[in-house]
């Protein structure tokens, strides 16, 4: 008996769903980590750590589909694109709502 596998490829709905994760995902980790090197509330500190490596994961999970299926990667958000020397520009109740609400 023949094994055959059927891949189903990716269709432009597909496409423009991790298109549109994996760059929403690069800007949220940019304040991710601006928050990180501002927040003075160290119960909040943890949460946004959680939120950031669970940001990661899920960049990382579309870049290993996209790489599968041959795709290019997009250009998204990167460290080059948030100054983390820069002072807060929000206060630590921000960031633990952006963090709640999903970034």
């Amino acid at each position: 008996m023949e094994d055959k596998h059927h891949f189903v490829k990716l269709t432009s709905a597909d496409i423009t769903i991790l298109w549109k994760t994996y760059i929403q995902s690069t800007a949220v980790r940019c304040f991710y980590k601006h928050f990180l090197q501002n927040l003075q509330d160290v119960e909040i500190k943890p949460m946004v750590e959680e939120a950031l490596n669970n940001v990661d994961y899920t960049i990382g999970n579309v870049e290993a589909i996209f790489n599968e299926e041959k795709f290019p990667i997009p250009k998204g958000f990167s460290d080059k694109d948030v100054d983390l020397s820069a002072p807060a520009l929000f206060t630590d109740l921000y960031a633990l709502s952006f963090v709640y609400r999903g970034g």
